[in-house]
């Protein structure tokens, strides 16, 4: 499959395209800095370009058959950076005939199906209280994503490790604060919604499989 990959220099970023490439998907890997990229993988096409540049976007994913994101706001960048990367993928697919879309959203955004506790609410008030810009973007985006009629999944993440993978759930759970998920896990639930049906038009919580 031809997968293009936003935000592919990050941490999490780079391990979806390491297994990208390790699947045989042909991989597009979009970013700012591709001094952050490093060296790609044999075959990885790399495009430098700013994902708020709606141009850019389209004629990146021109010729793909999905496309993952993994954009989100960043210390000192701009403050809607997830809705406008969003809005610009969605608006870019359309144009190409791109159907699927995979986005990493986060735990602390509500969305239909949850299950929260007393605590979750407690915790997702102090967040917004706290990260007012970064969580009204990511409300936004999710929001941008419910009323898209594409075929798209967000995985909303908790605390991200760097350890091995050991297995991943997705479901509506508690996102309380001792729920984590590996980037190796991450990476693999990603690039199984390119194929799979079961979570479309859905925000499922990732979190690592109960031992």
């Amino acid at each position: 499959m031809k997968i293009i990959v936003f935000g592919a220099s990050s941490k999490s970023g780079l391990e979806v395209v390491r297994q990208a490439v390790a699947a045989g998907h042909a991989v597009t890997a979009f970013v700012r800095d591709t001094v952050k990229l490093g060296t790609p993988a044999a075959g990885v096409t790399v495009v430098q370009g700013d994902a708020t540049d709606a141009a850019a976007v389209a004629a990146a994913i021109a010729g793909q058959e999905a496309v993952i994101s993994l954009i989100g706001p960043t210390q000192g960048g701009p403050k809607s950076v997830a809705t406008a990367a969003t809005g610009n993928i969605l608006t870019g697919m359309k144009q190409h005939g791109v159907r699927r879309l995979v986005v990493a959203s986060v735990a602390g955004i509500p969305a239909p199906g949850d299950n929260r506790g007393a605590l979750a609410g407690v915790i997702g008030g102090a967040i917004k209280l706290f990260m007012r810009d970064a969580y009204a973007d990511r409300e936004q985006q999710l929001a941008l994503l419910q009323s898209s009629d594409l075929d798209w999944v967000a995985i909303r993440l908790p605390r991200l490790t760097d350890d091995p993978a050991s297995g991943y759930q997705l479901g509506f759970s508690n996102p309380g604060p001792g729920l984590v998920v590996s980037r190796a896990d991450l990476a693999a639930a990603m690039l199984e919604q390119l194929t799979a049906n079961a979570w479309l038009g859905k925000a499922p919580i990732i979190s690592a499989k109960a031992a």
